[in-house]
């Protein structure tokens, strides 16, 4: 049991390392040469400032979900941690042999909090290492660990949580951080760790 316990802790320092390892991949890589993303798609997609709430969220719904899982429903804890670290090898594997940015994002001229927190935003998080998308994939593996875990996963709660899974995948787009091609790169990853971790 204790060997369990610990296992977990260490299943929680490799996350931790993963998402250090991100964001040592943006600085280390240099900013000249990135690949420029986009598609048709993109000039279609509205700027949509209030879409910045579940862009932001993101970092809630992962801490919300890890934090559950690890004190209600380890099994499903160690399926969602194995799913992350797949997804970030997958993704920052990418980003190296791969790099990629967007130069589309629009000035901000609003006043209001929403355009405020977009315009915060763009200054924290640098439109570069954007195919896949981080927000897709961890988003997604998040409503899979949800639907899995004890008292989460009532069909009531799992619509929730897709809704607020999907909500941050649009928000990638619909506040110019990411092009559509982002969404579509994260897609098979997010299939592919779901049958390795998810599937019954």
């Amino acid at each position: 049991m204790h060997k369990k316990r610990y296992a977990d802790y260490l299943l929680l320092a490799l996350w931790g390392t993963v998402i250090f390892l991100y964001f040592l991949t943006g600085q280390m890589m240099p900013e000249n040469g990135r690949h420029l993303i986009w598609c048709k798609l993109d000039t279609y997609v509205p700027f949509s400032p209030v879409f910045a709430i579940p862009y932001v969220a993101w970092y809630a719904v992962q801490f919300f979900t890890a934090w559950y899982c690890f004190q209600k429903d380890r099994k499903v804890f160690r399926k969602l941690v194995g799913y992350i670290l797949f997804v970030y090898a997958v993704a920052i594997s990418v980003y190296i042999l791969y790099p990629t940015a967007i130069d589309f994002r629009p000035e901000i001229t609003g006043k209001d909090i929403f355009s405020k927190i977009v315009g915060l935003i763009y200054r924290m998080d640098n439109p570069t290492n954007v195919f896949p998308s981080l927000h897709v994939l961890v988003a997604v593996g998040c409503a899979f660990a949800q639907c899995r875990a004890k008292k989460l996963g009532k069909p009531v709660l799992c619509v929730l949580w897709w809704v607020i899974a999907l909500s941050i995948c649009a928000s990638t787009v619909l506040i110019k951080q990411h092009s559509v091609l982002d969404i579509f790169a994260a897609i098979p990853a997010c299939c592919a760790g779901w049958f390795l971790f998810f599937r019954k």
